[in-house]
């Protein structure tokens, strides 16, 4: 990196301190320091302290992770690394929530130290960055809400996530406006592979600076795709979306909400708890399947469970996807879930996966699939209608 980084070493083991001292020190970019003596004050010891990076040892004056929490609400543009040979995941999980920059063990060698201080300082650099490049960047006049659209199935395969990042691309290419898509397959989620974009940051980044979380900071931890939509990924480690909670959802898709006019949300084919804060947030629910009896089964199900969770039947639309000749019809579809179809998406599964091969969205591809017109009628549709009634309901 080309920007000194001031790293402060609390360590509750002297000899512990002095060698993280003589392994950091050896960084041209690293300017390292280490108190002489335990700082008894905190406040006054912060307040003077220039650090950019402090590594933290889980014993500190008897409660690093209390004291890296104290310091994060008092000063949050310091990164907090937690020192500790005996974390849990329970605890990591917790010093993720609290704010705090990274968990390692006490004895982990330099490389991953380093990695570790630089991958901090990248975030806050980058947050700092996208505060300062995006002023002025919502429009003056926007006074609403962004809405959400969400895309929805209880059974997986039957194409979700390539009908969320579709429709969110087309959104963005036919209203202009400010669209994010958001990957909530927290575990296994593809929207940003789809699309051919690199994963850098990811919705764990956003929940790792909850505190400190605006429009800019989400911004910075998202990837613009060449249409201009801007994505935020999911977790590339699976275990990672054990970090993410309900409560986080609300909050970051309330704030996306402040900064962009239509949010599309890509979900997990299952009633999760961590996804429940989302049906009290959205103003359209598309309901995914294919003319099955299994998938249409799971639907039946789906919206039963809607109702008893009070979400509102009029936000609910249909789409049917992979309509072929020798498939259910549209009207037989109707007829077993009681509810019209908002539109329908022909079998085009060569089309389907020369898309994905190559990382482009299908309504991009140069080759007009039999898709893409459905697809886009889709979107037009629901333009107009959110034009027409002035919010979707």
């Amino acid at each position: 990196m080309n920007t000194l980084i001031h790293v402060l070493i609390l360590h509750s083991s002297q000899a512990r301190s002095d060698e993280l001292y003589g392994e950091l020190s050896n960084f041209n970019d690293l300017d390292v320091r280490k108190p002489l003596e335990p700082t008894i004050d905190p406040n006054e010891f912060f307040r003077t302290d220039h650090s950019d990076v402090i590594l933290l040892d889980a014993d500190y004056l008897g409660n690093g992770y209390g004291l890296g929490q104290a310091v994060i609400e008092a000063f949050p543009s310091k990164s907090i690394i937690i020192l500790d040979d005996n974390s849990t995941m329970e605890n990591m999980k917790k010093a993720l929530r609290m704010g705090i920059s990274d968990v390692l063990p006490s004895s982990a060698d330099t490389e991953t130290l380093v990695e570790s201080v630089y991958r901090s300082q990248v975030k806050k650099l980058q947050w700092q960055e996208s505060i300062k490049s995006s002023k002025g960047r919502v429009p003056a006049g926007k006074v609403s809400r962004g809405k959400i659209i969400s895309f929805f199935s209880t059974k997986g395969g039957v194409g979700t996530t390539f009908l969320a990042v579709n429709f969110a691309v087309l959104l963005r290419n036919e209203t202009q406006k400010r669209v994010a898509l958001v990957d909530l397959n927290l575990n296994y989620g593809n929207v940003a592979l789809a699309l051919n974009l690199p994963v850098r940051n990811s919705i764990n980044d956003v929940v790792n600076e909850i505190r400190n979380i605006d429009g800019d900071l989400i911004e910075s931890f998202m990837v613009t795709h060449e249409s201009g939509l801007k994505v935020l990924a999911s977790n590339p480690d699976p275990q990672l979306g054990d970090f993410v909670n309900g409560d986080h959802i609300q909050v970051i898709l309330s704030t996306l909400q402040e900064s962009f006019d239509y949010i599309v949300l890509d979900l997990p084919s299952d009633f999760l708890e961590v996804i429940r804060p989302v049906f009290a947030l959205t103003n359209t629910l598309f309901m995914v399947t294919t003319p099955d009896i299994l998938a249409l089964s799971n639907v039946k199900s789906a919206l039963i469970l809607l109702r008893e969770m009070n979400f509102p039947a009029a936000r609910v639309r249909l789409a049917l996807n992979r309509l072929s000749r020798s498939s259910m019809s549209k009207s037989r579809v109707e007829r077993t879930l009681d509810m019209p179809v908002s539109f329908t998406i022909p079998e085009d599964a060569s089309g389907v996966y020369a898309s994905l091969n190559i990382g482009s969205p299908y309504v991009g591809t140069k080759k007009p699939f039999k898709k893409t017109g459905s697809i886009e009628q889709a979107v037009r549709s629901f333009i107009e209608e959110d034009q027409s009634v002035g919010s979707v309901v």
